[in-house]
């Protein structure tokens, strides 16, 4: 991490240290090795001033001085690659999908999973 550091947060039982920069990434640290194990943009995050990460499942919430928190499954939010820059969006007729093709010409499909039908 090369910008500036704005917040902190522990997580796998302090095995792991996430650090949220001026930059508008996430750097996950392992703390036995002490290496950045990966770093991944918080999309939509602006001016971060905040991180924490949940005691008891895989979350972590990043928030921005704009009011914007956005909530991750940590799994997920470090394993993904760039989207580049999206072209369109569209949500299913129910609410349930929601496709993005963008700038690589790739159409991605996402499951909402807060809603109970697509």
């Amino acid at each position: 991490m090369n910008g500036t550091v704005r917040s902190l947060a522990f997580a796998d039982d302090g095995q792991q240290l996430l650090s949220h920069g001026g930059d508008g990434q996430v750097y996950p640290w392992d703390l036995r090795t002490r290496a950045c194990i990966h770093k991944a943009v918080d999309e939509g995050c602006i001016n971060e001033t905040a991180i924490c990460t949940s005691p008891t499942i895989n979350l972590f919430a990043a928030g921005s001085d704009s009011g914007i928190v956005n909530a991750y499954n940590r799994d997920e939010f470090l394993a993904n690659s760039t989207l580049h820059h999206p072209r369109c969006l569209d949500f299913s007729p129910g609410g349930g999908l929601m496709a993005m093709g963008n700038a690589a010409g790739k159409v991605l499909l996402y499951k909402l999973h807060h809603h109970d039908r697509a």
